[in-house]
């Protein structure tokens, strides 16, 4: 399996994006990255060094964050434009494979088209209120690949992960791994339930790229590469 990591799983670590990626450059072994941006200040501020540009280029497989409130969170059209126009610089200079958005917070289709990258749309847990069905329609409508959030699917029922799938494989693009437990998502996935082991048993004959998005909240490296040994010994039984 392709396994990658989230910056946004160790932002709790301190410093920026282009931090995170220096320590994870220095001390795990990944195949690839996924740069979140948690907001519009960070996504602003951020500036990758020479030494991480060439490395994130070398990967298997790299992708981009959008902010989560991109909409939310933005003044007006131009504000969201100028987003993407700063999504789409780092993008190309990374030559990263996707750039991926919630669904709860989705720019509008001819702002998207303005812009020359590929976007990927993401699933959201039961507070978003936007289920299965609803969510058909949208992919339908922009007509994009999906990232499959499981621990997300989770919080709708122990089923919905793998009715993603059923429904959706020809379009999953990447899928984002976390454990889940009750209300708690995101947790390392060394921390798995019986119930949520079930619903994500499918996972081991899947072949696509797998992007790790758990809540590392203690600076911990030892503890990530145990976690990340687990992931990789677990989807091969």
């Amino acid at each position: 399996m392709k396994l990658s990591l989230s910056t946004g799983s160790i932002y709790k670590w301190g410093g920026g994006v282009d931090d995170l990626i220096t320590l994870c450059r220095n001390n795990i072994k990944i195949d690839g990255i996924e740069l979140m941006f948690a907001s519009k200040e960070v996504l602003e501020t951020t500036k990758l060094t020479a030494i991480n540009i060439e490395w994130l280029k070398t990967l298997y497989h790299v992708t981009l964050h959008a902010p989560v409130k991109i909409i939310m969170n933005s003044i007006d059209e131009n504000d969201i434009e100028i987003q993407l126009k700063k999504l789409e610089y780092i993008y190309n200079l990374i030559n990263a494979k996707a750039i991926i958005f919630h669904v709860t917070n989705l720019p509008k289709l001819e702002t998207l088209n303005k812009f020359n990258f590929k976007f990927i749309i993401e699933n959201t847990t039961i507070k978003g209120n936007i289920n299965s069905i609803e969510f058909n329609k949208i992919i339908k409508n922009y007509n994009c690949d999906i990232c499959l959030d499981v621990s997300h699917a989770f919080t709708w029922s122990d089923k919905e992960a793998q009715k993603y799938w059923q429904k959706f494989s020809k379009h999953i693009f990447q899928i984002h791994i976390s454990s889940s437990r009750g209300n708690h998502e995101h947790l390392p996935m060394s921390n798995l339930g019986i119930d949520y082991k079930k619903s994500i048993e499918f996972l081991g004959l899947i072949n696509k790229p797998f992007i790790i998005e758990s809540d590392y909240n203690d600076k911990n490296i030892n503890f990530l590469n145990k976690d990340l040994n687990f992931i990789n010994n677990y989807f091969k039984k």
